[in-house]
């Protein structure tokens, strides 16, 4: 096993650990997270496996796809983020609304 390959794995443990003992997230959200880094781990310990998958999406080399789903990934996350940001934004549009009405008497 390389340096790499061992670090991560050490890594991969104990964020897993942080996210099952603190129970802070929900659970879909800790399934996702053990998904993700559960698939890292499977590609860390077996390049063989993203070889494979690259080919059969016609993809070059393995490192390709993950590079190429990564980044699909992050776009993801951040209309994701988008999404939430605007739905707090007017939310607080409308709480200040609500406390900034005069209050009749």
């Amino acid at each position: 096993m390389i340096v790499f390959q061992t670090v991560y794995l050490v890594f991969f443990v104990t964020t897993l650990w942080r996210l099952v003992t603190k129970k802070v997230f929900r659970v879909w959200v800790v399934t996702m997270w053990i998904l993700l880094w559960t698939t890292g781990a499977v590609l860390v310990l077996f390049p063989q496996v993203s070889f494979f998958l690259a080919h059969i999406f016609g993809i070059g080399r393995g490192s390709d796809l993950v590079i190429y789903v990564s980044i699909i990934l992050i776009i993801y996350l951040l209309y994701r983020i988008y999404v939430k940001m605007e739905k707090i934004s007017k939310r607080m549009d409308l709480v200040v609304r609500k406390i900034s009405r005069p209050v009749s008497n």
